[in-house]
């Protein structure tokens, strides 16, 4: 990454604060990437620029959680309801139902038409008819299922979808501020790199820093 801090620096001059990694990847774009190599709590820590809340998750399962939401794959953006669906008023929830799942889906997609891009097959070619329930069988069959592998599971009898326990001791409003970051900024990478990328950025070279 060779030294990392002079970009570093001007955007915290410029924000006069921290960035997060939204700003950078509206910045730097694919740029971005060489910061969040070995996850962005890494590089921060590495340059000295994390809270004490934050030096306690490095090393630990919370730490691979926020790297694995940075680098989960995506065919579509399911993923981003799915995860956002447990946050809720600042902090973050250790589970939910697959109810308020669907809920979350059909929020996410009718509020911005660049979502809507993901409703492109014969299978929910209808989706514009959809209840909650609809939403929820989506998310069930896609995310849920594939997220349940690692730190995620999905109670059959209950249809709770929950977080490994070992995450229950730091679901904090950092926690959350954290994946909602990392939400924000996997939404734009994806429909930047598939399907928007002009709409997202037509005025971002102009922009600079703040938004």
């Amino acid at each position: 990454m060779g030294n990392p801090m002079p970009k570093y620096d001007e955007a915290k001059k410029i924000l006069g604060r921290r960035p997060t990694r939204t700003e950078f990847f509206r910045r730097l774009r694919d740029g971005s990437r060489s910061y969040l190599k070995h996850g962005w709590l890494s590089f921060l820590a590495s340059v000295g620029d994390v809270t004490q809340e934050e030096q306690s998750w490095v090393g630990r399962p919370v730490e691979d959680f926020l790297f694995y939401l940075e680098k989960t794959r995506f065919e579509k953006a399911y993923k981003i309801p799915a995860v956002l669906a447990f946050l809720r008023d600042g902090g973050m929830r250790s589970g939910v139902t697959l109810t308020e799942i669907g809920q979350s889906f059909m929020d996410f997609y009718r509020e911005d038409e660049t979502r809507q891009s993901d409703f492109c097959n014969q299978s929910n070619r209808d989706w514009e008819k959809w209840g909650v329930n609809e939403f929820a069988d989506l998310a069930w069959r896609n995310p849920v299922r594939f997220l349940s592998r690692e730190f995620f599971q999905f109670d059959e009898a209950t249809q709770i979808f929950s977080l490994d326990p070992k995450l229950g001791p730091f679901l904090s409003p950092a926690l959350a501020a954290h994946v909602r970051d990392i939400m924000e900024f996997r939404e734009l990478r994806y429909f930047w790199r598939v399907r928007e990328r002009d709409r997202f950025f037509e005025d971002e070279a102009a922009a600079g820093w703040g938004n």
